[in-house]
């Protein structure tokens, strides 16, 4: 067994918690862990929201799916277009959180429509945008470590 795989007949006890570091996070280990079965509704709708100027690289999306054989649902931006990511080969950094959230997103809920929602106000702007929504996503996901701003 290389590292990185679990075993069909005994998922849970494949990744060691106290080897952690020593382990690959992969799709098929983390829907392993998380006793993931499924893959989503088509009816369901996700989103991962950005600000900050960070954006995301759809070449790095496509190349995540094909390396882990998952399927190519793609990504729609809104209600802005995300930054233009050119910033992304001067300093990943501009997209390193976006792309890993959009991948792991897109890898544990494959049949999910899937947006970039992109809103490069405050937090409260963003809260108040998705409360004004007729429709808004089932799931949105964030992942930013920043102070908040009166």
């Amino acid at each position: 067994q290389k590292s990185g795989e679990y075993l069909l007949s005994d998922p849970l006890n494949t990744i060691d918690p106290l080897a952690a570091g020593t382990q690959t996070v992969t799709p098929t280990n983390l829907r392993a862990i998380y006793q993931i079965t499924g893959y989503g509704s088509s009816l369901a709708t996700q989103a991962i929201y950005g600000s900050s100027g960070q954006t995301y690289l759809s070449s790095d999306i496509t190349k995540f799916e094909t390396k882990y054989n998952l399927l190519k649902r793609g990504v729609t931006t809104y209600p802005n277009p995300a930054p233009d990511n050119s910033s992304c080969k001067t300093y990943f950094g501009n997209c390193a959180e976006a792309s890993l959230d959009l991948q792991y997103i897109l890898a544990v809920a494959t049949n999910v429509t899937t947006t970039y929602w992109y809103d490069d106000a405050n937090y409260a702007h963003f809260l108040i945008t998705v409360d004004n929504q007729s429709v808004v996503p089932y799931v949105i996901s964030m992942s930013y470590g920043s102070y908040e701003v009166n």
